[in-house]
């Protein structure tokens, strides 16, 4: 892959192990891309030593739209790998190493988590309005420039008047070019600040620990290379499915690692449409999560066809599980893990409240359906095919029922912190992108304050 697209140069992990670290960050995602960001931009002149692991390749030198639009799901099957037996019930899920993680290939829809959520989290509505006004400026989060209040009104005839435009991350729209946001921008920008080492296709096994304080990683390279990296404080950004992984592999004791796995339950419809319109058309609408309404629901309507997906709330449950099993190993000889996963009775009851609003809406739009084309039907995806997986290693006050403490710093373990999807105490129906990057540069700025304090 062409690296002329990035501005930073790419370091041996053999160099990295001469060196040592004041931060190492593992994971080049929504929660790493946004922590290197911030972390840059705290030490700009500051004479620190930052390190970055990444698992993955380069796969794509932006977010898959820009590239190749109207590919996108047959290039991510064809590079994201199935996890196998272990995951019979998260069967949706797949695998994906690449700098960039999953931002690469997300929808850039971003709207913030409803203010119900946070009544169990650690942290004020008030403290969240803060990043979430600093992430949703670094994402570029705007509104399409469609819009069609026929379908407006319509919904709002249904008693859904919360209905708006789809926030989405986009850098600019002009001429329905859309340069979709993915973590590889906020690479180049931190580059831009302050220099950091990077290296690819290397990936960290676990966390070295002596006396409860993190002295650096072990990393096995693609030629089966054994490296040890040194740094005393550490990021783990690698998902909700590898960062426990590496918790339980490194032999961190927690109650709470890998449990409380949650996703969003999801459900789509697509529909032919015999719109007569002189012009094509795009809308995309967005209906919210509110406190009546546990999901949310995404709608694209064009002139030739409707499109709805739901996301609805998941009851993060103990029994909802990542676990590792050391008698089988991958490719890496790293031991795989597996999934305990099913939803709840108050989960299928959402599911179902999904799928009648989603009746009533097409119901609704029916003058716009083709009489002859009007039978649709509403699928219900394989758990964790949304790739919204979240919770497993989740903040709070209670270390028997959290990972973390609510800066994402992991408890027991000096120098160890989390900023990915695993430190959601839940996610309601929302995307959780925005919410992870918010969360990231919040933590970064806590611990920073922290480690500047403890120099002096």
């Amino acid at each position: 892959m062409d690296k002329t697209n990035f501005l930073f140069t790419f370091t041996s992990v053999h160099e990295m192990e001469k060196k040592k670290y004041d931060m190492l960050i593992i994971g080049t995602g929504a929660g790493g891309g946004a922590s290197i960001w911030r972390l840059c931009q705290k030490w700009k002149n500051r004479n620190k030593q930052i390190g970055v692991i990444e698992a993955g390749d380069i796969i794509l030198p932006a977010h898959v739209k820009d590239v190749k639009n109207g590919r996108e799901k047959k290039h991510f099957q064809n590079i994201a790998k199935p996890y196998g037996e272990g995951f019979l019930q998260f069967s949706g899920s797949r695998q994906l190493f690449a700098l960039g993680g999953r931002t690469l290939f997300w929808s850039t829809v971003s709207p913030r988590f409803h203010n119900s959520e946070f009544t169990n989290w650690p942290i004020s509505i008030k403290e969240m309005d803060t990043y979430y006004q600093i992430a949703e400026k670094k994402l570029h989060v705007t509104r399409d420039a469609f819009m069609s209040t026929d379908s407006h009104l319509t919904l709002q005839n249904l008693g859904i008047d919360e209905v708006r435009n789809t926030p989405r991350a986009v850098l600019n729209v002009q001429k329905n070019f859309f340069k979709h946001y993915s973590s590889l921008i906020l690479l180049n920008e931190a580059y831009l600040q302050k220099k950091f080492d990077i290296a690819i296709n290397s990936r960290v096994v676990k966390v070295l620990i002596d006396d409860n304080q993190t002295i650096g990683v072990q990393v096995m390279t693609v030629d089966d290379k054994t490296v040890v990296i040194r740094s005393k404080n550490i990021i783990l950004a690698t998902g909700a499915l590898e960062t426990p992984r590496i918790l339980l592999q490194s032999c961190i004791n927690g109650n709470a690692i890998g449990r409380y796995l949650t996703n969003h339950s999801s459900v789509a419809a697509q529909i032919r449409c015999n719109h007569k319109a002189a012009k094509p058309f795009q809308t995309r609408l967005l209906i919210p999560q509110t406190t009546t309404r546990p999901y949310q629901l995404q709608l694209f309507i064009s002139n030739r066809f409707i499109s709805i997906t739901g996301f609805g709330k998941v009851e993060p449950r103990i029994e909802n599980r990542v676990y590792i099993d050391p008698q089988h190993t991958d490719e890496w000889g790293i031991s795989k893990i597996k999934v305990d996963f099913s939803y709840s009775p108050q989960d299928y009851n959402i599911i179902n409240q999904m799928k009648k609003t989603i009746e009533e809406i097409v119901s609704a739009l029916d003058k716009s359906i083709s009489k002859e084309e009007s039978a649709f039907s509403i699928s219900l995806k394989p758990p964790g095919d949304d790739y919204h997986e979240s919770s497993t290693c989740r903040m709070g006050l209670n270390p028997s029922t959290s990972v973390t403490n609510p800066f994402g710093k992991v408890y027991g373990i000096s120098g160890l912190y989390i900023a990915d999807n695993s430190i959601l105490p839940s996610t309601g129906a929302a995307n959780p992108v925005l919410t992870t990057v918010a969360l990231a540069m919040r933590n970064v700025d806590h611990f920073v304050n922290i480690y500047e304090k403890n120099k002096r």
